[in-house]
């Protein structure tokens, strides 16, 4: 039987082929567009999304978490490297392609569980590379009786793995983090503040131009428009940030509304206001609570003294006085952004800056 078996598979193996390379040049179509998609989020967040199709399925909120990011490198990037991988072992008919197959598969039952319970948004084109590497992890599994026991070859291992690993260790080292500003784990690098009115400042001492800008911490889209403002701080001097709080909804006395804009105002009186506010954009997407024993460890802050702080009516109040203030300026979306005492959309934030500071 297995005489039989052996010859049928060997015939089978060119339709095979032609599958897996179909899936695995699908797959790698989907993640050269998630790693756009990516890019997009941070450098031009104002943009539309083609793959953005309501709260529940869309590419963006996926990409603007930080999850999004392993080891320095976008995931999109390493499944572009997996890809490759992939196809390059179907070539070889290399033995190799079946824990490829197989590692890509769980991995991407991974980052699916993820994207549902930590981001809770499906990404289409991520779901595209998934099906892609769940089809050929079954087709691998199928065929591994046509494959080559080559697993020790020298070059089998340079053409499976050497392309891939290249891509990845080049984007590790060369690409620019456009996805991070400055890590919530030291002191930001610019020179901070607080206005007259109370609000944090960074940037410029002496600016020449003031950008207001109202956000949410559990807003996906203000952690990616959040990074590209404050990359400018290092590229535009004479730029100095102001940040307002625009919770979505008004904060209500001893409740558990707003709590991550409170927390952000508590860790302020310990002097560690950008920090936590990185930290918080990070931390608090989709509103979920935040763990306050990790947001002291992480920022070296008096636990007992944030939670004490976190429940003081001055502070709900401070919030509170926030969510009208924005309403007040007619800030209804975030993020928002005042210019110059001007109300500015994120896509004509950019220009204006550009004109404001040539």
């Amino acid at each position: 039987m297995s005489e039989t078996k052996a010859p049928e598979l060997a015939d089978a193996w060119p339709r095979i082929e032609r599958w897996l390379l179909g899936l695995s040049g699908l797959g790698f179509a989907a993640s050269v567009v998630l790693e756009v998609v990516h890019a997009q989020t941070y450098l031009a967040p104002a943009r539309d999304s083609f793959c953005s199709l309501g709260a529940r399925f869309d590419c963006v909120s996926v990409a603007a978490s930080g999850a999004s990011v392993f080891l320095g490198v976008p995931w999109a990037l390493w499944g572009v490297a997996g890809f490759m991988a992939l196809a390059a072992a179907v070539v070889r008919r290399s033995i190799w392609l079946l824990p490829l197959a197989i590692g890509a598969a769980l991995t991407s039952v991974l980052l699916l569980i993820l994207e549902i319970r930590e981001i809770g948004s499906i990404c289409l084109f991520c779901e595209i590379a998934h099906g892609a590497t769940w089809l050929i992890a079954v087709l691998a599994v199928f065929a591994r009786g046509s494959l080559r026991r080559d697993m020790k070859s020298g070059t089998t291992l340079y053409w499976v793995f050497v392309p891939g690993l290249t891509l990845g260790l080049t984007a590790a080292l060369f690409l620019p983090p456009y996805w991070a500003a400055f890590s919530y784990r030291s002191a930001p690098p610019f020179a901070t503040g607080t206005t007259p009115e109370g609000q944090p400042w960074i940037g410029a001492r002496e600016p020449r131009l003031v950008i207001h800008e109202f956000t949410d911490y559990r807003c996906p889209h203000c952690r990616a428009a959040t990074t590209r403002t404050l990359r400018w701080l290092d590229e535009r001097p004479g730029l100095r940030i102001v940040r307002h709080q625009q919770p979505n909804s008004a904060c209500h006395t001893f409740g558990p509304t707003c709590e991550a804009v409170r927390l952000a105002y508590c860790a302020e009186e310990q002097g560690k206001f950008w920090r936590a506010d990185r930290w918080l954009f990070s931390h608090a997407q989709g509103g979920r609570p935040v763990n306050r024993a990790e947001l002291g460890r992480d920022l070296d802050l008096e636990v007992a003294k944030l939670e004490a702080c976190s429940q003081r009516a001055d502070v709900y109040e401070r919030a509170a006085g926030e969510h009208r203030y924005a309403k007040k300026m007619r800030i209804l979306d975030v993020p928002g952004y005042l210019v110059e005492g001007k109300r500015l959309r994120p896509h004509q934030l950019e220009d204006r800056v550009r004109q404001l500071l040539r």
